[in-house]
């Protein structure tokens, strides 16, 4: 018998509605970790404040329910808080 976890599964595999999403906002980190790639400073290719504003607005009509922020480390980004009041407002 399935449960409701499982039918929000199947509706949204058979719906194509990503229910969660693991974001790596930066490369940036402070540390030096020796099992890590993330150990560079802010690339100025990433991606802005607006950019990331319009993904998060796909991500919350596509219906969206989890959101991770992840990088390297988020708040070598001095707009870090910026992204996540965003992503609040959106709420996630």
């Amino acid at each position: 018998m399935e449960n409701a976890y499982q039918r929000i599964l199947r509706k949204a595999h058979a719906q194509r509605i990503p229910l969660s999403a693991h974001w790596e906002l930066t490369y940036a980190c402070n540390l030096s970790c020796i099992h890590c790639y993330a150990s560079a400073p802010q690339r100025e290719d990433e991606l802005s404040l607006p950019e990331i504003e319009r993904i998060l607005d796909e991500l919350m009509q596509a219906g969206c329910l989890f959101l991770v922020f992840t990088g390297g480390e988020l708040f070598c980004r001095l707009d870090a808080l910026q992204i996540i009041a965003a992503a609040r407002h959106r709420n996630f």
